[in-house]
Order: structure tokens, then C-alpha cells, then sequence
């Protein structure tokens, strides 16, 4: 996928969790399009993407466990 089209979907998904008030699986495909974005502009083993890979796991652990 390029960069432009994660770009893209990034934003899209951004607008997605504003318009949805913040929902939480709409805060979590926004992360996933975000994680998607970093791994095409810095690369899979980047420090920036490993550190947001980690958080975004966490945040998932987080979100199952209050369901």
C-alpha cells in the first residue's frame, strides 16, 4: 500500500472516531490504520513504530478486559 493511501486511510479513520464520538472500536481501527501508516513511512523495525506497536497492544489488553 503506499504511503499516500495509509495517509489516507488514516485520516479517514480519524473522522471516523470523531463522528462516532469517540467509540471505542472506532478508536481502535484508527490506531490499526495508524500502526499500518508507520509500518509504509518508517518501516516495520523503526523505534517509533515498535514503540507504537507496544502501545497499541496494550490499549487493546485495556479495552478487552473492561468488556
Amino acid at each position: 500500500m503506499s504511503q499516500e493511501k495509509c495517509l489516507d486511510d488514516l485520516i479517514e479513520a480519524g473522522w471516523h472516531v470523531i463522528d462516532s464520538e469517540f467509540d471505542r472500536a472506532a478508536v481502535v481501527f484508527w490506531k490499526r490504520r495508524a500502526c499500518e501508516f508507520l509500518v509504509e513511512f518508517l518501516g516495520p523495525d523503526h523505534a517509533s513504530t515498535q514503540s507504537f506497536l507496544v502501545c497499541l497492544r496494550h490499549s487493546e489488553a485495556a479495552l478487552l478486559s473492561k468488556t
